[in-house]
């Protein structure tokens, strides 16, 4: 007879012989896990299957992580150290990447912007060369047109210095004309009135007062002049100018004065006549006209005989410049 299943039963042995094939598929998937991390027993077969790249070794860890999850329902210890070890240092050089690849980017972005900013940089340097450059042309020009402004300015100058010179030399000249035209000029004139007896007359001559005027009359001097002649050089030591007295007199345009002089009796004269000395009789005056000019004028009369050496006389000497600047 043949005995009839019990629903219940069968659920259950379907279920443990699925178990037993699930825990048998595990255990093999272990044992080739452990022998592939064996390095003695799998050698060859290591040499010849490369490495596989990460993301294909981190999806094995997940597939693995998910049977080590089922081994540890059916009661399995789990990893071992070692796998602990492997996966904590996987993460932890996973974060190292991680890590390292953030920080070249980083880099990265840092040198971009750095490189950015040396082109920029770059750009504004250029563009300050050119503005410095066009800036050195405005200055070079403008220095030419100054240094060609300035010649032209120097020139002018020089002409309008000559001219002014010009007229300063004119005006000049006009102001000495007006002075000599204008200044006071005493004259000294002398005339023998008799024998013994001679007169000078001192008489401003010119067209402005005459100021300190100083007169020095009837001077009597006797020179060596055989030929009753004396010449200039003779007279000159005699007829020294003679400063301008601070107290004197002013004598105004036209305004004269006579003086008279009289001299030593005619014997006495014939006899020095006789012995070659001549008698001279002069008159000096020093004076100062309004433009604070200093002149001096002088005159004098000599002893003069006739042949006969009876007869005295007198005559005007020969002139001597008596005039200086102050």
């Amino acid at each position: 007879m043949k005995e009839e299943s019990d629903p219940n039963t069968t659920k259950k042995d379907a279920k443990n012989e699925d178990n037993n094939s699930e825990q048998e598929n595990v255990q093999y998937g272990v044992s080739s896990a452990l022998q592939q991390r064996d390095p003695h027993k799998n050698e060859q077969q290591t040499r010849r299957r490369p490495r596989p790249s990460f993301p294909v070794w981190f999806l094995h860890f997940l597939w693995r992580r998910r049977k080590w999850s089922k081994i540890r329902k059916i009661g399995h210890p789990g990893p071992n150290w070692a796998e602990k070890t492997t996966i904590i240092v996987t993460v932890g050089i996973f974060l190292v990447a991680c890590t390292q690849a953030y920080i070249y980017w980083r880099q990265a972005n840092i040198m971009q912007l750095s490189l950015q900013q040396n082109e920029r940089s770059i750009i504004l340097g250029q563009g300050q060369l050119a503005v410095t450059g066009r800036n050195a042309n405005t200055a070079a020009t403008a220095l030419d047109e100054n240094k060609q402004q300035f010649s032209n300015t120097l020139a002018q100058i020089k002409e309008q210095t000559k001219a002014q010179q010009k007229a300063a030399n004119a005006s000049l000249d006009q102001v000495n004309a007006f002075k000599a035209g204008e200044r006071a000029l005493m004259s000294v004139e002398a005339q023998q009135v008799d024998v013994t007896k001679l007169k000078f007359i001192v008489k401003n001559v010119g067209h402005s007062s005459a100021l300190n005027v100083a007169i020095e009359n009837c001077r009597e001097e006797r020179i060596p002049a055989p030929s009753q002649t004396p010449s200039p050089a003779q007279l000159e030591p005699y007829l020294v100018q003679i400063p301008p007295d601070d107290n004197g007199t002013v004598y105004t345009p036209a305004e004269e004065h006579p003086f008279e002089c009289n001299v030593p009796d005619k014997r006495e004269l014939l006899d020095e006549a006789n012995k070659g000395i001549t008698l001279i009789v002069f008159t000096r005056v020093g004076y100062k006209d309004i433009f604070g000019r200093i002149d001096h004028s002088s005159a004098c009369m000599n002893l003069r005989t006739a042949r006969a050496g009876t007869f005295v006389y007198f005559r005007e000497c020969p002139s001597v410049s008596q005039t200086t600047k102050k």
